[in-house]
């Protein structure tokens, strides 16, 4: 990397950094939901369909809950100093 003047550039990330992205609450969110489908989906198709209608049917107030515990988040991550957090 140093070659192509990258170093400069790139952050340290340690390997056991806590990733607090809400984006990451949205992807579990899906998850939950679509393994509560009767039934549930067994094929790549049928997969696919239940992300698109999962994805589909998020609303605002359920960002905005992921979005409004950041605070939470955060604070607890302090508390514990980088460890595992309930999140």
């Amino acid at each position: 990397m140093e070659e192509l003047g990258l170093a400069n550039y790139l952050l340290s990330w340690p390997a056991t950094s806590p990733d607090m992205n809400p984006i990451e609450g949205v992807w579990c969110l899906l998850k939950r939901r679509i393994m509560r489908r009767h039934p549930r989906p067994t094929t790549v198709p049928t997969l696919l369909t239940a992300i698109n209608e999962e994805w589909t049917a998020l609303s605002p107030q359920d960002i905005q809950q992921l979005t409004s515990s950041m605070p939470t988040r955060i604070s607890e991550l302090i508390t514990l100093r980088g460890r595992h957090t309930r999140f």
